[in-house]
């Protein structure tokens, strides 16, 4: 038992997923989402009905399309609940949930299970390197999460590769690329392959940059992006200071074609009020990555020239593998870093590896499981990232274009 609550064992929980009806997740955290994945993966998620959380963040409706609620949001007496959160948090629940008799918990001890003994499709050489290494319950559950919630691919693909703003250590590499603008009969051959492969099951798609909006045909793209995946979720990622030299044709795109507005709010002199302003006269989707309280930060990944890491380690504790997928030239990468780091052997003048082997062809494969499957391992370039040396929050600034930045 933990607090009132009763613990599940693999087992149990297996059981009592396939019994009941009308099951609520508390906890849409990393704990909460882990248990999702693995019950999507063993073909136990069909009555979940959503997540229960004490407090909603705007901008975090839902999980892998599941709803994510406020508790007054649900009947609780027609609901079972299960309990999966950080045992620190279990208490508070414990009272929130005091009248509440059908509650159940699942915590990182079952989770662990979970990942050790079902068959989740998970490479077995990552599985066993996952088990050996120091990490926190958090990386773990994260990397499993990683390896097993993607059914479907979802990417980000580069509109221009320069910026306006030119943010320190960008992991882009855009203060130090050369200008480079897509052109849109290489992304619409990219998307048409992609849209093949795939059959238009496609999870979601950033349009991105450098700063996309520098781009003169980006009204095209929108147009484009939205004829080859008519069912997507796309989003067209800025840092805002252009929108408001914007033309109607380009408000006129976005309400047209449904695509979404991401920003972000940095620390410069942008009236972000006219702004917001501005998007809702002209009725458009937008929404702040970080929410619109929030200032943008700076991190630090560091690179090390020697390429002498543990790439599998490494790939096992980065947030960027298998998350950031990126699209660059008919290729396929599992981050941003590898597709883009051309830019730093160029600019200071090293050699990291940056060929092939870090990315699959889009015209190579004959379908969609083999990309996802490329994804789920490390790639030579995961051997020059210091994830160790990870460090976050650091005060935003322009870039000075120093090596020191990126290693």
């Amino acid at each position: 038992m933990v607090g009132k609550m009763e613990e599940l064992s693999r087992k149990e929980l297996k059981s009592l997923v396939s019994q009941r009806k009308n099951i609520v997740i508390y906890g849409a955290g990393v704990l909460g989402q882990g248990l999702y994945c693995v019950l999507k993966k063993l073909g136990l998620e069909k009555n979940i009905l959503g997540f229960m959380v004490s407090e909603h963040a705007d901008h975090m409706n839902d999980f892998m399309g599941i709803p994510i609620k406020c508790m007054s949001e649900f009947q609780l007496e027609e609901v079972t609940i299960i309990v999966s959160v950080k045992e620190k948090f279990l208490e508070d629940i414990n009272k929130n949930l005091e009248n509440v008799s059908e509650k159940k918990y699942v915590g990182i001890k079952t989770l662990k299970e979970i990942f050790q003994y079902e068959e989740l499709g998970i490479p077995g050489n990552m599985k066993e390197t996952a088990g050996n290494m120091q990490l926190t319950d958090e990386e773990y559950v994260t990397f499993f999460i990683r390896q097993i919630r993607r059914t479907r691919l979802d990417f980000e693909i580069n509109i221009v590769d320069h910026c306006n703003l030119n943010c320190k250590c960008c992991n882009h590499f855009s203060p130090i690329a050369t200008p480079f603008f897509l052109k849109l009969e290489d992304f619409e051959k990219d998307m048409a392959r992609i849209a093949v492969l795939t059959e238009g099951n496609i999870g979601r798609i950033w349009l991105i940059g450098g700063e996309p909006l520098l781009h003169p045909d980006i009204v095209a793209f929108l147009y484009s992006a939205r004829k080859f995946f008519p069912d997507t979720h796309i989003t067209l990622d800025t840092n805002g200071t252009l929108l408001l030299k914007q033309k109607e044709e380009f408000w006129q795109a976005l309400r047209a074609t449904g695509i979404e507005l991401t920003l972000t709010k940095y620390p410069i002199d942008v009236d972000y009020a006219l702004i917001d302003e501005k998007m809702k006269k002209e009725g458009v989707k937008y929404f702040y990555t970080l929410s619109s309280m929030v200032l943008k930060t700076t991190y630090h990944l560091p690179l090390v020239e020697d390429g002498e890491l543990d790439g599998a380690e490494n790939y096992i504790r980065c947030w960027h593998a298998n998350e950031c997928i990126t699209v660059r030239e008919g290729r396929i990468y599992t981050c941003p870093i590898a597709a883009h780091a051309h830019y730093f052997n160029e600019y200071f003048d090293k050699n990291l590896y940056v060929g092939d082997r870090n990315s699959i062809s889009l015209y190579e494969v004959e379908n969609e499981k083999e990309i996802l499957d490329f994804l789920k391992k490390p790639i030579p370039f995961c051997r020059y990232c210091n994830i160790a040396g990870y460090t976050y929050d650091l005060e935003w600034g322009i870039s000075k274009r120093k090596i020191s930045e990126w290693i």
